[in-house]
């Protein structure tokens, strides 16, 4: 981390408080306990002692390491504000992502074992709730103890696609959806959406009840020419036509970036995707389901590249962040679907705006003009500002009260590994 960019304690006290943001104690308190029920049940291999979390691929990071530093957050961007001369438990240079290189952090000499992790996250939880208890919830307060939680439930579901990788088994909670084998495969349908003025990101001044990040600040004006948008995500009988087409074998399609990633790591198909002698099938935790089976459901772990190329080959493009806040906005065509951790995608339906899947927009991440760096949470966007790009709209694999109209996930172009789609938009 730049050194430049480290604030004192005193300054980022005094920018702490001018947070206005506000949440019901009951709800808070809530969305804690919940957070660490979810956590542990999806640690259950781990603390069952039947996986190590320390399994390796080059995609992801180990999992006993990241359930330290979901501990790690907790002390370092919360307790430590809200009690004077709180002890750490956690040795913060272990668990900080940008302290400890991540070779280091499948070393398991030096990182907790499971059990001593659990007694403590076990203990953090109970100083939080203690203290809701106790001293009630303030703006500074609630902003505080809601970035853990929400980071928390970020980590939770990197957790959960870490495990589908390594091929740990399915959650006993989880549940797979099929398809209406009866139902026709959905064809591709736009509607066109007028355009207009509306303001993007969150104005920094009002006092809000719903959290935001930095990279989410401040709001401005944004006009919106007239466009087309396909109804839904692109669906995996969709995807399925454009590599019947050979679109992976067409340079043609494809950016010069992405022609060197899928040739570089030798990709023909979406990650899970397995050709066997009755056809194309998907690998779903340790199920093998037939694509024709699932032929509705948005199709998934795809890299932006994979997503670009689509596009190219239907003479269209990825729909934009400004463009994806706008029709979010517009309660005639917003719908939620399949969040708080069913299980895995379910068929589309409605105007699947928000859930299912993260939606990729067609630009990188850049902060908006005005941006203020959070106080506590620094390291939410600035890293990654001009490299990774926009995700919006949430998937099942996160709580509903994630993912805001305003809310910016990203990531590197190359991702295949996270629960992420896309729709088409039809060039100008």
């Amino acid at each position: 981390m730049n050194n430049n960019l480290i604030l004192s304690d005193d300054v980022i006290k005094k920018r702490l408080e001018m947070v206005n943001y506000s949440i019901n104690k009951k709800t808070l308190a809530k969305r804690v306990l919940d957070a660490k029920e979810r956590t542990l049940a999806f640690l259950d291999p781990l603390i069952s002692h039947n996986k190590t979390g320390l399994e390796k691929s080059k995609y992801t990071n180990p999992i006993l390491w990241e359930f330290g530093h979901i501990i790690f957050f907790w002390e370092q961007k919360t307790i430590k504000y809200l009690i004077e001369d709180y002890e750490l438990l956690l040795p913060s240079d272990v668990y900080d992502s940008f302290r400890l290189s991540r070779e280091d952090r499948f070393n398991a000499d030096i990182l907790i074992d499971i059990d001593n992790l659990v007694d403590m996250f076990n203990k953090i939880v109970d100083i939080v709730i203690g203290f809701i208890d106790d001293r009630g919830v303030d703006s500074v307060s609630g902003y505080l103890i809601m970035l853990s939680v929400l980071h928390n439930e970020m980590h939770g579901e990197s957790i959960i696609f870490t495990s589908k990788f390594l091929d740990y088994p399915m959650p006993h909670n989880f549940r797979l959806f099929g398809d209406n084998l009866s139902e026709s495969p959905l064809e591709i349908e736009f509607i066109d959406i007028k355009g207009g003025n509306f303001v993007q990101g969150v104005d920094i001044s009002e006092k809000y009840d719903i959290f935001k990040f930095d990279n989410e600040m401040p709001s401005f004006n944004m006009n919106i020419s007239d466009f087309s948008i396909s109804r839904n995500l692109i669906t995996n009988y969709q995807y399925l036509l454009f590599m019947e087409c050979c679109g992976y074998d067409r340079k043609e399609l494809w950016s010069d970036a992405g022609w060197r990633f899928i040739k570089k790591n030798n990709i023909k198909s979406p990650l899970y995707w397995n050709y066997s002698g009755d056809g194309w099938v998907i690998k779903i935790w340790d199920n093998y389901i037939p694509v024709k089976c699932r032929y509705n459901h948005p199709i998934s772990h795809i890299s932006w590249y994979e997503a670009e190329a689509f596009c190219n080959w239907k003479g269209c493009r990825m729909i934009t962040e400004s463009e994806w806040e706008f029709i979010a906005q517009k309660e005639c065509i917003t719908c939620d679907n399949n969040f708080d951790y069913g299980g895995d995608t379910t068929p589309i339906k409605g105007n699947d705006i928000f859930g299912n899947l993260w939606e990729w927009c067609y630009e990188s991440i850049y902060p908006y003009d005005g941006f203020v760096i959070d106080p506590v949470y620094r390291e939410m966007s600035y890293p990654f500002f001009g490299h990774k790009k926009v995700c919006k709209g949430g998937s099942w694999a996160c709580p509903r009260y994630l993912p805001t109209r305003q809310y910016r996930n990203s990531q590197l172009p190359s991702c295949r590994i996270q629960y992420i789609g896309f729709r088409l938009a039809k060039k100008n």
